[in-house]
This record gives C-alpha cells, structure tokens and sequence, in this order.
C-alpha cells in the first residue's frame, strides 16, 4: 500500500542506503524529512533521491576541489627527500598501517632513508635521487 504513494519506512530507507535503521532514524530528524502516521515515520521516496543526488555532488565538488589542491601543491614545488617523506609519503601510508607496524616503520624510514639522505634544504630532490645515492 505505501509503495502507492512512493513512501518508505525507515526500513526500506537503511535498505537502500546500506545502513542500519538506528543511524536512518538518528538523521531523519535532521537532514531527511519525515512523515509521521500514529507510530510510524515515512520518508517520500523524491525527497530521499533528491537528498542523495545533493549529497553525491556535494562530495564529488569537495574530492575535486581536494585533488586540484593537492595536485598544486605538488607541482608548485620542488621537494626535499625528508620533507617529502615527513609531509606526503608517511601520513598517507602510515593510515594503512596497525599501530604496532606505525611505530616500526617511522623509525625505520627516517633512521635508513631521511637521515641518509638528508631533510635539509640543500639536501637532494625527490627529481635526482637515484638508487646508487640511497645505498
């Protein structure tokens, strides 16, 4: 009888989404508008394609703006082994890793590389460092 009137229940709507029905029914008092019939909360179907599709976008424009950003920053500039390492390498790999690996692995890499290497402004660029040079 709801899929008549293109309504859904919070069920459906966690369906949907792939989420659980707690998390539908904490946002639905706030960014999802809800229909209330005696007990039940109901959620146009429109209006929940229309939240996703704004949603979509929304994140697509900030991963966007984020890549150009970054892509600037790296262009714009000529790095040091160390600050490469310190700055882009370490903070993106070390989220992969467990804590245990984290702790290992910082002291590794500055210990045989960014120490032998240097970190300092006269030392190498990322450009010209060669294998013979790190061993």
């Amino acid at each position: 009888m709801l899929g008549e009137f293109d309504l859904l229940t919070l069920d459906h709507v966690a369906r949907m989404l792939h989420v659980s029905k707690a998390h539908v029914s904490n946002v639905v008092a706030g960014p999802i508008p809800v229909l209330h019939l005696g007990r039940r909360k109901l959620v146009r179907r429109a209006t929940l394609e229309l939240r996703m599709k704004e949603t979509i976008e929304q994140r697509y424009r900030q991963n966007e703006a984020a890549r150009a950003h970054k892509e600037r920053i790296m262009r714009s500039r000529s790095w040091a082994f160390g600050e490469f390492v310190e700055q882009v390498y370490l903070p993106f790999y070390s989220r992969k890793w467990k804590h245990s690996t984290r702790g290992s692995s910082d002291n590794r890499i500055a210990l045989h590389t960014v120490e032998v290497v240097g970190s300092n402004p006269t030392a190498p660029t990322i450009e010209s460092i060669t294998y013979e040079c790190l061993s």
